[in-house]
């Protein structure tokens, strides 16, 4: 999605904005140390800006280089029971794969999987069920919830993603029904649908961090060191677990020890 930038009015009053919100955080709470957040894909569209003054060029040149991919979730509900529906009741977690996809992981599993070996949390791999890769997943069988949750990448997310912006739900539930269909071997009608819009939204533009080929160990280390006090924390930021919530736990965590060893250091 094409973002914009604001007018110099409009960045000039916002400036004012968080300039006054700082001040009176130092004034008023007596705080040393203010965190902000700004996810990864405002930082690759420019629409915010890390200071060159600040941060080395290393650090703008690994933002430039790691990815920021879509991803995308529909939540689902029917007038009936999703177990009556759900096509393999030895797990909760189906992934539909089209009869072009190079998804090497899926057919591996596929592979290696027999029907004997499923359990809730290994996943059913389902080839050419449907003209659009997802994942689904069944919350009736994990929480008892009568509701699945599909989840779309790339260019589906795409649509997911101004579908659920725009609120039309209508129309998204017109894109999943006879996807789920399809998968599902069904005529049951989708009933109720609600939708995720990251990529679209500005303040997100993307959902998650990817290592695309071109990117090394480096590009991912540079985020983890302090530059002048300021620390970056978030799961591209994690070499070990980038990609995953445990990943921005653990960065936040590292993040929290190197701000406390600086103020230390600072006050001796």
């Amino acid at each position: 999605f094409p973002t914009r930038r604001s007018s110099d009015l409009q960045e000039r009053e916002l400036w004012r904005i968080a300039q006054e919100a700082v001040t009176n955080v130092e004034r008023h709470a007596k705080a040393s140390r203010v965190v902000v957040t700004l996810p990864l894909g405002v930082l690759k569209a420019g629409s915010i800006a890390l200071s060159a003054d600040l941060f080395p060029p290393a650090v703008h040149r690994s933002i430039a280089r790691v990815g920021f991919g879509k991803f995308e979730k529909i939540f689902v509900d029917y007038d009936v029971d999703v177990d009556g529906i759900w096509p393999v009741p030895s797990t909760n977690y189906l992934i539909v794969t089209p009869s072009d996809s190079h998804d090497v992981d899926a057919f591996a599993a596929q592979e290696h999987f027999g029907p004997g070996e499923q359990t809730p949390f290994v996943p059913y791999y389902e080839r050419n069920a449907s003209e659009v890769g997802m994942e689904i997943v069944n919350l009736k069988g994990l929480y008892g919830i009568n509701r699945l949750v599909v989840l779309f990448y790339d260019k589906h997310a795409d649509v997911v993603a101004r579908l659920s912006a725009r609120q039309d739900w209508d129309g998204l539930r017109a894109f999943v029904n006879p996807l789920l269909q399809r998968a599902f071997r069904t005529s049951v009608d989708v009933a109720h649908v609600r939708g995720t819009d990251w990529a679209a939204n500005e303040r997100f533009l993307g959902s998650f961090s990817f290592i695309p080929l071109d990117c090394v160990k480096e590009d991912l280390d540079v985020f983890t060191r302090m530059y002048d006090g300021a620390v970056i924390a978030g799961e591209h930021s994690s070499v070990e677990y980038i990609s995953t919530v445990h990943g921005a736990y653990v960065s936040g965590a590292r993040a929290a020890s190197q701000i406390q060893e600086h103020s230390n250091s600072t006050r001796r």
